[in-house]
Formats: structure tokens, sequence, C-alpha cells
């Protein structure tokens, strides 16, 4: 399954400046949650905040079969110390016109 963390951005394990940069989780609710052991060290929370916006649809389209007309996906975005810094949701709804 695609996630967040295993999306690559412009977030990274690296350190910038000599300094280690926060570390997010993004936990994924998408019928079942899928929590993250890893995370994503960003330089920022308005970074992490791009990545959960940039990972959704990438999600989206790994996780949902053709005939899902009705589909959400949350990630909530926390800090080193797994409190909730920002949510992000996609919502899907598809209908038939004949």
């Amino acid at each position: 399954m695609l996630t967040p963390t295993s999306m690559g951005c412009a977030c990274s394990r690296a350190t910038y400046l000599d300094r280690a940069m926060p570390t997010f989780f993004f936990d994924i609710h998408d019928g079942k949650w899928i929590y993250d052991d890893v995370g994503v060290e960003c330089e920022n929370i308005a970074e992490a905040c791009r990545h959960a916006k940039r990972a959704l649809p990438a999600i989206a389209l790994d996780n949902i079969s053709q005939d899902d007309d009705r589909h959400a996906i949350t990630v909530i975005v926390t800090d080193n110390d797994r409190r909730p810094v920002y949510t992000a949701s996609l919502i899907i709804i598809g209908m038939m016109i004949s």
C-alpha cells in the first residue's frame, strides 16, 4: 500500500544545515487505521502539511477500486510526540448518469 511515508517528497531523512529536522508521522484512515511507525523529517509543519496533501491523490489511485463510488481517505499528521498537528481528507463520490 502506498503511504505518505513511502512516497518521497521534499521531506527527507537527512539533516538540514547540521541540525536534525522534526519528524512527522502520517497516519491514514482508509476504512481502517494504518499507523505510520517510521515518520518523515520535514523542515517545518507547513512542509509536512504539503506532503500530506500531495499524498492523498496517490493513495486514492493506489487503493480505490473501479466500482467504489463513495470513498474517504484521511491523513492525520502528528509531531514527534504524536500530537495531531494537521489533518487532510480526500472524498470521492461518483454517480452513474444514464
